[in-house]
């Protein structure tokens, strides 16, 4: 994930990582509509697109992330949010392939407030924080 490469290249002082993710994430915005990702979820998801582009605030991706899962959002689906995965489909719950960390992702990107007294960000279960 091209924020985990900021990370890295910030924890070892080496800005061309840090180069190399933000080129990544711009040259994935070049690409709108042919993304590879397998839809709406954080795993390989555009959510997961979504939490990196707004970690380091490339709001070009970010916004058509963000348009493409609520374009996702199916009301009809058990979770709201299916899974893909290749030509299966199945609704979980979960945090990765699931609507939970669909979920997470949105109320961050539309900044919702966070509890009083709170340590550490939702996405730290994925070194992203």
């Amino acid at each position: 994930m091209s924020h985990a490469l900021t990370l890295a290249g910030q924890a070892a002082k080496e800005p061309e990582v840090e180069d190399a993710s933000r080129d990544a994430l711009r040259l994935l915005a070049e690409r709108p509509g042919r993304w590879d990702v397998e839809g709406p979820t954080l795993c390989h998801g555009y959510a997961g697109v979504l939490r990196a582009a707004d970690a380091i605030h490339n709001t070009a991706v970010a916004g058509h992330a963000a348009t493409a899962i609520t374009d996702a959002y199916d009301r009809t689906r058990r979770f709201g949010f299916a899974h893909l995965a290749g030509s299966t489909v199945t609704d979980r719950p979960g945090f990765l392939t699931g609507a939970a960390g669909t979920a997470l992702t949105l109320a961050e990107h539309a900044t919702f407030p966070m509890p009083e007294g709170l340590r550490t960000t939702w996405d730290a279960l994925l070194l992203l924080s």
